[in-house]
């Protein structure tokens, strides 16, 4: 019985531990493909943590248009070994298709995940704050991508723009109808293969 409990916060802290660079990842490669002003503290630290580990590997890697091909990979890769530890660590032997596909589903939920939080934050910073922002100005620039094209749809009534509603129900179909039966299929194939 406590060895469940064991196995469980052992589970935790590898999410936890491979969670935070699978974000500051996914951050560089956000940053890097919005062009985002390197004066913000946040673009800074995430450049600054993110360079030994990216900077070695873009040597090889190249950048796929705007996309930090070395960050890229290394968010497949780290996510990939993340899923691989935690099936190892639940004591079976996974399936590697499994384990592959488990590692799409996870970066797109991620991606979800993150332009949800931003929306959110974007939509009540442009409720409660008047005053210039870097930090605030940088999620302004990196949720405009996704609400600019559903502000075009004339989502604005009564002086109320709706469009950032609009995309987080557009996000969390996405996560419902394509995110979610690839956590089902990969969940089977991780165990029983192909």
């Amino acid at each position: 019985m406590g060895a469940g409990y064991g196995a469980d916060a052992g589970a935790f802290l590898i999410q936890t531990l491979f969670g935070l660079v699978l974000l500051l990842l996914l951050l560089r490669i956000v940053l890097q493909a919005m062009r985002a002003n390197l004066d913000n503290p946040l673009s800074q630290f995430v450049y600054r943590a993110s360079q030994p580990v990216v900077q070695p590997l873009s040597r090889v890697v190249p950048n796929l248009g705007r996309l930090s091909g070395a960050a890229l990979l290394l968010l497949v890769v780290v996510q990939f070994v993340e899923i691989l530890t935690l099936a190892l660590v639940g004591g079976f032997r996974p399936h590697l298709a499994g384990v592959a596909i488990l590692t799409v589903a996870e970066l797109l939920d991620l991606l979800i995940l993150f332009y949800t939080v931003l929306i959110i934050v974007n939509a009540l910073s442009s409720w409660f704050t008047q005053s210039y922002n870097p930090m605030l100005a940088l999620i302004y620039r990196l949720c405009e991508p996704l609400l600019a094209p559903a502000r075009r749809l004339g989502l604005v009534i009564g002086g109320i723009d709706l469009s950032p509603l609009a995309v987080l129900i557009g996000l969390q179909l996405a996560r419902i109808l394509i995110v979610q039966p690839l956590f089902d299929f990969g969940r089977l194939t991780l165990i029983q293969g192909l």
